[in-house]
């Protein structure tokens, strides 16, 4: 399974003790899903940050797996850029770089 990291320009870090909340943000919500998970399920589970091809690097807008080795075993970046062919249009954002 491969998940969206998120928009918000924040780093996947351990959650506080503590239930996620509709108002959490996207990296403490993956961060609680790296904490909860068995070991066994979290293998199957990548999270995807969004790439810029023209500058290599990581698109400022993508959340990132930051200095916690566990959000880093599970991380890989793709383009965050999307041509939708039904409706001759490009969209962007870390959504596009889970598919």
């Amino acid at each position: 399974m491969v998940l969206g990291a998120g928009n918000k320009e924040r780093v996947i870090h351990p959650p506080l003790f503590g239930r996620p909340k509709s108002g959490d943000s996207c990296a403490q919500i993956m961060g609680h899903l790296i904490e909860a998970l068995d070991p066994e399920t979290r293998q199957s589970v990548l999270m995807a940050g969004a790439f810029d091809p023209e500058t290599n690097a990581a698109c400022d807008y993508s959340n990132k797996p930051g200095d916690w080795v566990e959000a880093q075993e599970r991380f890989l970046f793709a383009p965050g850029r999307h041509f939708l062919s039904y409706e001759d249009r490009s969209v962007g954002g870390t959504p596009f770089a889970a598919p």
